[in-house]
């Protein structure tokens, strides 16, 4: 994360800047984009009159000593054709393979994922068009922290 922050180092202010206001906000309102737009054109022709930005101090360090540590994912309902009899489990060790077969889910499944865990581009979770009915589309996921279990994270429910 060092090599980030030395890279952040040589940006431009304003991106600096921006960065600085995605890590504290989560997000970008629209004045965000006009104030950093402003910024942008100020720094463009010389007429930047801010101090040298800096990177937040815990902007790329460890923000949490807890262990999370995924478990499965069950009682997938209308997600693309899944219909598990039982939850995919990816067992308790540092490090878990799913292989299968083309069309077996496992890219539903990393959707899944993708989707509960805030990703840019998470995709879209696709109805089974194999149902005559649509189906609510919902899951299961259940995870630990510290080695502790947490209550069932349940998408769609």
């Amino acid at each position: 994360m060092a090599a980030l922050a030395e890279w952040f180092k040589e940006r431009p202010k304003w991106m600096i800047k921006a960065a600085n206001r995605l890590l504290e906000k989560g997000d970008l309102e629209n004045q965000d984009i006009i104030d950093l737009a402003e910024l942008c054109k100020k720094e463009a022709v010389g007429e930047l009159d801010v101090a040298e930005p800096i990177m937040s101090g815990h902007a790329f360090g460890v923000t949490s000593t807890k262990k999370l540590r995924l478990c499965s994912i069950g009682n997938v309902q209308g997600i693309n054709a899944l219909a598990p009899k039982k939850p995919l489990d990816f067992g308790t060790g540092n490090l878990a393979i799913v292989y299968g077969q083309n069309g077996s889910g496992k890219s539903g499944y990393v959707r899944i994922l993708k989707h509960a865990c805030g990703a840019r581009s998470p995709g879209i979770l696709h109805p089974n068009v194999c149902s005559s009915t649509p189906s609510h589309q919902k899951c299961s996921i259940t995870y630990e922290l510290d080695g502790s279990p947490v209550r069932p994270y349940r998408k769609g429910a």
